[in-house]
Order: C-alpha cells, then sequence, then structure tokens
C-alpha cells in the first residue's frame, strides 16, 4: 500500500522504490498536508529501506525562519525543525551536505541535483513553483545521458507527479539560464 491506497486504486502517486534519493525542500516541510503525508508514508519508507533526505541548507532556511519575526511562521518552522530532527533520530530522514556552508537551499538543489542524476533515481518533494521548473529544465538537457529527476507536490497530503517529466535535446540553452541565474 502506498499513501493510503488500496489495491485496484489508480496508479501511486509517489513510488518511493522508483528512487535512490528522495529530497524535502523548505516549503514542503511548513506544509499542514506533510504531516498528514509522512502518516501515509512512513510504512513504505520502511519497507523500501529508504530515508527522507533532508539538506543542511534546509534546516539552515527552518531556523532563521522560526528566529525571525513573524510568529505564524516561526511557529510553523520551528515544529518542521522539530518534526525532522524526530524523523532522523528515527532513522526516517538523513541530513546532506555540509552543514559548515551556507547555502540557499534552492542552490543546493540544482547544484546536487545537477550531478548526481548521472548515477542515482532522484524525487524532489517540493512546493516551490520555481525550483520546479529549475530542476524540471535540467531534465530538458538532450546531449546529458542522466536519469530524469521527478518533482512531487504535496496535494492533499500526498504527493502529486509534476508535469514536465520529458528531455528535449534542444532545450540546453534553458538549462544555461538556469545556471547563470544561480551563478553556477
Amino acid at each position: 500500500m502506498l499513501f493510503g491506497m488500496k489495491k485496484g486504486d489508480s496508479a501511486p502517486p509517489f513510488p518511493m522504490r522508483d528512487y535512490d534519493d528522495i529530497y524535502v525542500d523548505t516549503c514542503t516541510l511548513l506544509e499542514d498536508d506533510f504531516r498528514h503525508c509522512l502518516r501515509r508514508i512512513i510504512p513504505e519508507l520502511v519497507g523500501a529501506g529508504k530515508k527522507i533526505l533532508i539538506p543542511y541548507p534546509v534546516m539552515q532556511e527552518l531556523s532563521y525562519l522560526a528566529d525571525g519575526i513573524t510568529s505564524n511562521c516561526c511557529h510553523r518552522a520551528g515544529q518542521a525543525r522539530d518534526l525532522v530532527r524526530g524523523l532522523t533520530q528515527a532513522g526516517l530522514a538523513q541530513f546532506t551536505g555540509d552543514d559548515r556552508i551556507s547555502e540557499q537551499a534552492d542552490h543546493y538543489f540544482v547544484r546536487t541535483v545537477s550531478t548526481d542524476r548521472f548515477r542515482r533515481r532522484i524525487a524532489v518533494l517540493t512546493q516551490d513553483r520555481q525550483l520546479t521548473e529549475d530542476l524540471n529544465l535540467l531534465n530538458r538537457v538532450g546531449s546529458a545521458q542522466a536519469k530524469p529527476v521527478h518533482t512531487y507536490k504535496l496535494e492533499q497530503g500526498a504527493p502529486k507527479r509534476t508535469q514536465n517529466q520529458q528531455a528535449d535535446p534542444g532545450a540546453a540553452g534553458n538549462a544555461a539560464a538556469i545556471f547563470r541565474r544561480l551563478g553556477l
């Protein structure tokens, strides 16, 4: 059973066994639906022997938001930070990256996914439309023999795959624009 789906339901929205790496972005951790999503995916994580990957820049963003001045955002960021710590203590999540380097989480995702997609099957769970577009543009680089990166968005407590996933050999210039924007 995936995400509470029963036999005979439509195709599962997030087949964890299909991915080597499953990343979660800051904005997804701040969503109320993420806790509901966890209740549905924890059995699948355990069954697949997978861990959710949380980049250190995501934790840095959560800490920055938790220490901020907006009370609602501070409270939600603090809860998300505590949730991630609990997930790591339970062996369901793992931190990635270098905790000594401060960088924007989106920059981390694009940089890491750009290289790791050549040897790993990657899924990114994000609510960030711009990050989704940037990661999807990587799939359009036709000269690279890389595995596609799949992005998912939480909808009603379950990840739903976003559009875009096919390689487009003529779109190498789009990826170059992403790299320029991020200073890569």
